[in-house]
């Protein structure tokens, strides 16, 4: 049975998960692990507006209608192309970084500031400082998503960052092991496969329990 028109939907992500949401005819939305949404049964006219917290990966057809992603006291114009949305909730800041196409960035608590964002740019905005645009030179900002990573003579710091954004999990690198520099793809692959390659190209020890991970080894 479908929800009454006048119902709001809630749609949420536990650890570790990802869900895909079609909001309508050609709007679907990827949520990341912990995120949610909520949005009006009747996904039309003024009702087309969705709350996010967290951080989802949304798509929209040539002829699909505008929406408003609403993300702490910033409103995201959705009128076409592909795009990331990810929010911080200690620094109520806003990202966005724009696949294809085109959005509007711009914050609602009154100032009136918007950027708009373009295709290989990125946007920010939050309560403290103006919103500004700059070139996306992370090849892994759509890793969450697409489960396809590249790293070339990157430190292992950073590429633990990514793998926490990715599998949702806590790594601490101790020692001086963290600026060793890795170069290397992977493409859909699973957690363990990732660290027992990375293990193997250094003299590490890697211990995991649960959602928490220790790299540890010899400097490079």
């Amino acid at each position: 049975m479908a929800p009454p028109r006048d119902q709001y939907i809630h749609v949420a992500t536990d650890r570790g998960d990802q869900i895909r949401v079609d909001l309508a005819e050609g709007i679907t939305v990827w949520l990341n692990s912990r995120s949610e949404i909520t949005y009006l049964a009747s996904f039309t006219g003024r009702n087309r507006v969705v709350e996010l917290k967290g951080e989802a990966y949304i798509s929209l057809s040539e002829n699909a209608d505008p929406f408003v992603v609403k993300s702490y006291d910033s409103e995201i114009v959705c009128t076409n192309g592909s795009f990331n949305i990810e929010n911080d909730s200690l620094l109520h800041a806003t990202e966005v970084e724009v696949s294809s196409g085109w959005v509007i960035l711009k914050n609602s608590g009154g100032d009136n500031r918007q950027l708009i964002v373009e295709e290989g740019c990125r946007g920010i905005m939050n309560d403290y400082l103006p919103g500004w645009i700059e070139n996306n030179s992370d090849p892994n900002y759509l890793a969450w998503h697409t489960r396809k990573m590249a790293f070339s003579e990157t430190p292992l710091q950073k590429v633990a960052e990514t793998l926490m954004e990715v599998y949702d999990v806590d790594i601490s690198i101790p020692d001086e092991t963290r600026y060793c520099t890795i170069s290397n793809n992977f493409n859909n692959q699973e957690l363990n496969t990732v660290l027992s390659e990375i293990e193997s190209l250094f003299k590490l020890k890697i211990e995991r329990n649960d959602h928490s991970i220790i790299i540890t080894g010899n400097p490079c």
